[in-house]
């Protein structure tokens, strides 16, 4: 990495080493939730579904699956993309909402299951869709501080099972579903790197998207929301770009948040991006929350269009609202 990689990525100067992505995974639970389904729960037309949210079906946790299950099998495999074990991992940072307690947190539950050992801090973050990109500010800021050499960063969420889910604005788009990445430091010369990463928050808007523990009810004002989702996806992407003194041709590759198909398209019409330059991965899985980014980085590499070099802005925005964007350069060796 050159000086003005660094430079491009957002770096702040005299690092003596880097926080980097070595691994990523995501899991996904079996329950298919299909469109013909959404369409007779909400009483809407046979068809009317795809053309409006870019998802044919939304995979929903079987009675046996929870937060937890779906969190181990992506650390799991984030893991082992990394080869890393338990041990090696320094903290844990869990994106969650919909975690079953109130207290104790799901991180230590997570721990526990996973085998870490205790001297594992283990912290939950409730950003929403935003939780993972949240998660990951913080992790990168323990590596480069020289607190940790390895942080677990992990997303999981069971949707599902808020009792509002029925609700038109929430059925047809959320889903259930986990992601994972492993943040480790590395030399300043590797070839992989987390730049910069910008975070908001407006709790202004907490009536638009939300839920209650009292009630156990989640909300969601479709058009409202999606207004502002492109809104400020588009403008933190441009916000982080120019922290990175890069233009809108400079990422190899743009990672959103996977929301919706009609989010991501008009968020890729307003930025005027190529349709190869960035992904959409939400057909079969539906919005999965704040792992859709982990999730989707994943197979971007297993398809071949994130290869070990590439430059990626992301952009991520989730109830409260809170949302951010980040630039990092991709260091995991391709696939054989």
């Amino acid at each position: 990495m050159t000086s003005n990689d660094d430079d491009l990525l957002g770096l702040p100067a005299g690092l003596p080493y880097r926080a980097t992505l070595s691994g990523v995974g995501y899991a996904l639970p079996r329950g298919v939730f299909t469109n013909a389904q959404v369409e007779a729960t909400i009483d809407a037309p046979e068809g009317w579904l795809e053309p409006r949210t870019g998802i044919s079906e939304r995979r929903w946790a079987a009675p046996d699956e929870n937060v937890l299950t779906l969190g181990e099998e992506a650390a799991a495999n984030a893991l082992e993309m990394a080869g890393l074990t338990v041990a090696d991992i320094d903290h844990i940072i869990f994106a969650t909402y919909t975690f079953d307690r109130m207290t104790p947190n799901a991180a230590p539950f997570l721990a526990e299951r996973m085998g870490f050992p205790t001297s594992t801090a283990a912290i939950d973050v409730n950003a929403a869709c935003a939780g993972w990109l949240s998660g990951l500010k913080f992790g990168t800021a323990m590596v480069e501080s020289g607190r940790a050499e390895n942080v677990l960063v992990l997303a999981s969420d069971v949707i599902s099972r808020f009792g509002s889910i029925g609700e038109k604005g929430g059925v047809a788009v959320m889903a259930d579903g986990a992601g994972a990445g492993i943040l480790t430091r590395r030399s300043a010369d590797h070839p992989g790197a987390i730049g910069e990463l910008t975070i908001h928050a407006d709790g202004s808007y907490a009536d638009m998207i939300g839920g209650l523990h009292s009630t156990e009810r989640a909300w969601m004002r479709g058009q409202e929301t999606y207004m502002v989702a492109v809104a400020e996806l588009v403008k933190v992407t441009k916000e982080v770009l120019e922290k990175g003194s890069m233009t809108l041709d400079d990422p190899d590759l743009y990672v959103f948040h996977q929301a919706n198909g009609r989010i991501l398209k008009a968020v890729g019409a307003r930025l005027d991006l190529p349709p190869e330059k960035s992904v959409t991965y939400l057909a079969d899985t539906g919005n999965i929350s704040a792992a859709t980014i982990p999730m989707a980085l994943t197979r971007a590499r297993a398809d071949g269009k994130l290869r070990q070099g590439h430059l990626i802005c992301t952009a991520a925005i989730g109830a409260g609202y809170v949302w951010g964007g980040g630039l990092l350069r991709w260091g995991i060796p391709d696939p054989a």
